[in-house]
């Protein structure tokens, strides 16, 4: 039985043997600490942009508008439940495509800054806040035992 483990990072994988008769393999991989940090960084990021979203519909916006508001949020949601289950399985696909998207959200951070500031103080530090919890929980996701640890999950659905 072939076994990978790397003490720096945490990750500990034990491959199938040739024979097949190993229950024990990259699928049951011990996830690193900074995986499990960053996607938890991820949950609190998006939902203080919940929150916050939810907060500026009910103060600042008519009853239309508020019912537009509500499913943009439904929609990131199910989006980001969507990608944040994925890394959690270890899907390397999720993890760039989500920091992708987010990188295209600093536009709306900027805006947000520059316009509502001094309407809304505290909806643009959320968002700021949010912000700042999203790429910390994406360094996470791109530390070397993090590396490792996708690295590992995709060698083992290649080799399924």
């Amino acid at each position: 039985m072939d076994k990978y483990n790397d003490t720096a990072s945490g990750v500990v994988a034990t491959s199938r043997s040739e024979t097949g008769d190993s229950t024990k393999n990259a699928a049951w991989l011990t996830k690193p600490v900074e995986v499990r940090q960053g996607i938890a960084f991820l949950w609190i990021a998006l939902c203080l942009n919940l929150v916050n979203s939810v907060m500026y519909a009910l103060i600042h916006l008519s009853q239309q508008e508020r019912i537009w508001t509500m499913v943009e949020v439904a929609v990131a949601l199910l989006l980001a439940w969507f990608f944040l289950n994925r890394m959690a399985r270890g899907k390397n696909w999720a993890r760039i495509t989500y920091l992708i998207l987010k990188v295209f959200s600093i536009g709306g951070v900027y805006n947000a800054t520059a316009n509502l500031w001094l309407v809304t103080p505290l909806y643009v530090a959320f968002s700021w806040v949010s912000l700042i919890a999203t790429f910390y929980g994406a360094y996470l996701l791109f530390t070397y035992p993090s590396d490792q640890w996708f690295e590992v999950m995709s060698a083992k659905v290649r080799a399924a």
